[in-house]
């Protein structure tokens, strides 16, 4: 049984692949009894089969199975609970699997986690098989004070975005049309990290600023090149 994420609620689709086994040899096998799952809340009776579509056999390969649960399609996918996913009806090789819990999921239920469940937890370590990653807004590390300093520090940063209007970009000096503070050297000593573009993931110094004809004007560190029209970037 695996532990495959928390979602969003109304999420558009889970989705996973489990694979039935011969018990006799442990080879894979194909699922068949006109096989079935549901979905059980955990700890509960209740039960749904909404939203479910089971594929066996899939792309062709036998006893590897592949499911789709769309967690918008019932109301009984709720936030603040988590669910089991079971075969409700088939057999491998003739033998009965009815009852076999698949996975584990969570709709918006997974603000901190265990310690004991790292290791299985993809969800913990910020990773979801669904795409969804895991945050706590208010604590990092479960201290309040380091989320509070991580949120004055994004607060300084500054987004720019270059413009080549009266100025052609240089690999040390460009202009910008959304930084308009008019102290001049205001920004020197800071350090500009590129978002988009070839720059991308590049950073260096700003060692001059000036409002030039209301754009905001850096001169940096030689970069490998130039950046293009419209690049963005954050300065740190």
């Amino acid at each position: 049984m695996n532990y495959i994420g928390d979602y969003a609620e109304d999420f558009a689709t889970l989705n996973f692949k489990f694979t039935s086994r011969q018990f006799s040899t442990g080879a894979p096998f194909t699922l068949a009894g006109t096989p079935s799952l549901a979905v059980y809340v955990v700890g509960s009776t209740t039960e749904s089969t909404a939203g479910i579509t089971l594929t066996v056999d899939y792309d062709a390969k036998t006893g590897l199975n592949d499911v789709v649960i769309d967690l918008s399609a019932d109301a009984f996918y709720a936030v603040g609970k988590d669910y089991e996913v079971v075969i409700a009806a088939g057999t491998v090789d003739s033998v009965s699997v009815v009852g076999e819990v698949l996975a584990v999921f969570s709709i918006e239920n997974r603000t901190t986690f265990p310690k004991a469940d790292m290791p299985t937890n993809f969800a913990a370590m910020g990773i979801s098989v669904g795409g969804v990653a895991q945050a706590d807004v208010v604590a990092l590390n479960g201290i309040a004070a380091a989320a509070v300093k991580l949120a004055l520090s994004a607060g300084t940063m500054v987004a720019g975005t270059v413009d080549d209007t009266a100025h052609t970009p240089t690999t040390t000096e460009f202009e910008v049309d959304d930084i308009t503070e008019a102290t001049a050297d205001h920004y020197i000593g800071r350090v500009i990290l590129f978002t988009s573009g070839a720059l991308s993931e590049q950073a260096t110094a700003i060692v001059d600023y000036a409002l030039v004809t209301g754009r905001g004007h850096f001169t940096v560190s030689a970069m490998t090149e130039a950046p293009a029209n419209n690049d963005t970037f954050i300065i740190v």
